[in-house]
């Protein structure tokens, strides 16, 4: 995905979108990106806002690569391809939600378990997404 898809998917999305919105638009923007750079696009991504933090769970997000290293008892070597793989990919990923939320991020953190497949992100953000909730509904 490139800046250009970013800033018409972010033209697509409400000057403030409902928090449900922002969360839904930037999961399938993160599954997107997985499947565009790494040819492995996650069975299901979600995305919860938490303040001032974005918090992705990515199901089946493992490379066909790193699980056969991992399931010939590779271990360490899939974990030094998976660490290389997110050093590669978190300045792409840091882009796409600084475009989409329209704040800095400043922390990325990743954490992938091999065994499971499955992958963590939370985004440290500078400040809260401007949202449109109801009066009722919290960003928490």
């Amino acid at each position: 995905m490139d800046t250009n898809e970013v800033e018409l998917s972010r033209s697509q999305i409400p000057a403030f979108p409902t928090r449900e919105q922002l969360e839904s638009t930037l999961s399938r923007h993160v599954q997107s990106l997985y499947a565009s750079l790494l040819g492995q696009q996650p069975d299901d991504t979600t995305c919860q806002l938490l303040d001032t933090r974005l918090a992705f769970f990515l199901e089946n997000a493992i490379t066909q690569p790193e699980r056969l290293l991992f399931e010939s008892d590779r271990k360490e070597l899939a974990q030094q391809v998976r660490s290389s793989l997110d050093e590669i990919l978190q300045p792409r990923l840091q882009a796409l939600i600084e475009a989409m939320v329209n704040v800095s991020v400043c922390d990325l953190l990743t954490s992938a378990q091999l065994e499971t497949r499955r992958i963590s992100i939370i985004a440290i953000l500078a400040e809260r997404p401007k949202t449109n909730n109801s009066p009722n509904q919290q960003i928490d």
